[in-house]
């Protein structure tokens, strides 16, 4: 059924729109809600700060659209396009850093992930400006490791790109066996001194 009062699709035996929250009455047709006042042409050009989640809705919804949070007294919610689009860019800042975080955080090449995926998870990580760091323990996971090295590198200069990464132990002490050996690689794009990872 769709909401007359929004045009947003709806179950049918919905009893009250999932956009709008309007009332239906039996015949589907949408009745005004009683404990939500309307807001046609309040506050123009600016939009709802949810104080929930701090989700940003458009000035005539009765609801957070991300958390569904019902809004009482709308006039101190709302602000304006400038204010709004300032917040929408800061959260898009804070959604990349995690992100490019989340793709920084080492992955170990010995814990089943096939070839393709890790050069996937490589090649999303520094697309993302991330800092990539591939870690392996013992001869077969290390040469695994600096086959897919050698694979992205050939495939970043293919696009004009230059992929360096530095090599370190996971621990400076003598291990008689080379099963033992566990090595960290640290990926990042360009010349220049590799980046600190996080």
């Amino acid at each position: 059924m769709r909401c007359p009062a929004c045009g947003a699709e709806n179950p049918d035996q919905a009893s009250y729109c999932s956009l709008c929250y309007r009332r239906f009455d039996d015949k589907g047709q949408a009745l005004y809600h009683a404990n939500l006042p309307s807001r046609n042409g309040m506050g123009e050009g600016k939009r709802i700060l949810c104080p929930n989640c701090q989700g940003l809705n458009p000035e005539n919804t009765h609801f957070c659209m991300s958390c569904g949070f019902i809004f009482d007294e709308i006039d101190q919610l709302l602000v304006s396009e400038e204010k709004a689009a300032k917040l929408e860019e800061q959260r898009k800042d804070r959604e990349a850093e995690v992100f490019r975080k989340r793709l920084s955080e080492p992955v170990r090449v010995d814990d089943g992930l096939s070839g393709a995926e890790l050069m996937r998870r490589i090649s999303a990580a520094l697309d993302a400006g991330a800092v990539p760091r591939l870690q392996a323990k013992g001869r077969n996971s290390i040469t695994h490791m600096m086959k897919l090295l050698a694979l992205a590198s050939e495939e970043r200069e293919r696009e004009g790109r230059t992929l360096t990464f530095r090599v370190r132990l996971a621990e400076e002490v003598a291990m008689p066996d080379l099963e033992q050996v566990e090595l960290e690689v640290i990926l990042w794009e360009g010349d220049g001194r590799p980046p600190m990872p996080s």
